[in-house]
């Protein structure tokens, strides 16, 4: 999208996959056209005026580029290559056709425009806005939202979903921030895709989990039923170009202190076994079991220390009390705590 940073309304009415984008609009070219008015609505003005100028005289007899081109132009901005332009006798018979009638109609439409004008109108806007939604699921909290397209989520405690009212015509994404078990609604048309921290999940219809606390030592995908893709999105050493598919009963787990990738088969049975209360603790470090008590019970805790030996607790509980937890906790891993209205204070 760089490419376009600098444009002015010259520079739009030269420019292939803008005039392609005013004649042709396809779902992908109106979601890159809408994301870049997002990025640079400075620029949204010069657009729209380029485009009015297009669209203010009728060249039915335009013909629109092949498949091939059409891709290999918006595969090339979307990259930000600039890809060398071929002389004109290179081209094609019926490209150097079509890039004469551009320039012929580009001519028309200015003159047409500039002479029935005397003066700057304000032009409305023909880029839709899109407008989000936003849910929070609070500490001690569980929350059930359904998407505009039947996908059905439930929110684990200190969860923040952000989503479009209404999806677009190409593809379906939400951001994630904490944890949550999605079943997406099937449609191979339209991708369904989630962000979160550093790592996007992409899906056509299927039932997994997302556990992505800002605070956690991993982020982990977990799949009961169809097949995701998970992928990077952050570009480092660690995590440039890599992607995993997972199927039914895997995991996928990245370590963000180490930034290495793990990848397990589990029960489908322990796959977000919050959804039904059951908090579950594996291998947990002090600091974990602190934010997960956290989290689980809208307290907050406290951890006094240092700790002189190295704390590893695993265990499992359904539906019980913090105090109940705090003793289960206490008595396992050899810790003491006491607790002083919403505050726990957890020592050696």
């Amino acid at each position: 999208m760089n490419k376009y940073e600098h444009y002015q309304v010259e520079d739009f009415l030269q420019d292939e996959l803008f005039v392609q984008w005013c004649y042709h609009a396809t779902p992908e070219l109106n979601e890159f056209w809408q994301s870049w008015c997002e990025q640079y609505p400075g620029k949204v003005p010069a657009l729209q005026r380029s485009r009015e100028i297009i669209q203010s005289v009728e060249y039915k007899q335009q013909k629109r580029a092949s498949e091939e081109a059409y891709h290999r132009i918006l595969q090339g901005v979307l990259q930000g290559n600039e890809t060398k332009k071929r002389k004109i006798n290179q081209l094609p018979d019926w490209q150097r056709f079509w890039r004469v009638a551009a320039v012929l109609l580009i001519m028309a439409a200015s003159a047409v425009f500039y002479l029935s004008r005397p003066g700057t109108q304000p032009i409305e806007t023909t880029t839709p806005a899109i407008s989000y939604l936003e849910k929070y699921c609070p500490a001690g909290k569980k929350m059930r939202v359904t998407l505009k397209d039947g996908t059905k989520v439930r929110l684990n405690a200190d969860t923040y979903l952000r989503y479009p009212e209404n999806f677009g015509d190409s593809i379906r994404e939400v951001e994630l921030r904490g944890e949550a078990f999605f079943e997406v609604t099937k449609n191979p048309e339209q991708p369904f895709v989630i962000r979160s921290q550093q790592i996007q999940t992409t899906v056509l219809g299927t039932s997994f989990n997302v556990q992505a606390y800002p605070d956690s030592k991993a982020l982990d995908v977990a799949v009961v039923e169809g097949r995701v893709q998970v992928e990077s999105v952050e570009k480092n050493q660690a995590l440039d170009s890599i992607a995993f598919f997972l199927a039914r009963g895997e995991k996928l787990s990245y370590k963000t202190d180490e930034e290495i990738w793990e990848k397990d088969t589990v029960a489908i049975a322990s796959i977000g076994r919050w959804r039904h209360w059951e908090l579950v603790f594996e291998q947990e470090d002090i600091i974990s079991i602190a934010r997960k008590l956290e989290r689980w019970y809208g307290v907050k805790v406290m951890v006094e220390g240092p700790f002189s030996r190295k704390i590893s607790f695993s265990g499992t509980y359904s539906n019980n009390t913090l105090y109940a937890v705090l003793e289960g906790i206490a008595y396992s891993a050899k810790l003491n705590y006491s607790l002083q209205g919403d505050t726990v204070y957890i020592k050696p």
